[in-house]
């Protein structure tokens, strides 16, 4: 499982994506607790879940942070 796909199951699940500064901490749980073997790279978690941040700002209309 990639991990724009693990991502976006979490955010299906959860209505949220993972908060800030622990985006891999829970997403490892949701893992485990969905029974996936191999979990991506911890670099490709935070920049998926950065990407669909600042989709969400964008949508939402809020300027870009940086």
């Amino acid at each position: 499982m990639t991990a724009f796909d693990q991502v976006l199951a979490y955010r299906r699940e959860n209505d949220t994506l993972p908060a800030d500064g622990y985006e891999c901490q829970e997403m490892a749980l949701f893992a485990k607790y969905r029974g996936v073997q191999q979990m991506p790279e911890e670099d490709s978690i935070i920049a998926v879940v950065q990407m669909l941040r600042q989709q969400q700002q964008e949508i939402s209309g809020q300027r870009r942070l940086l």
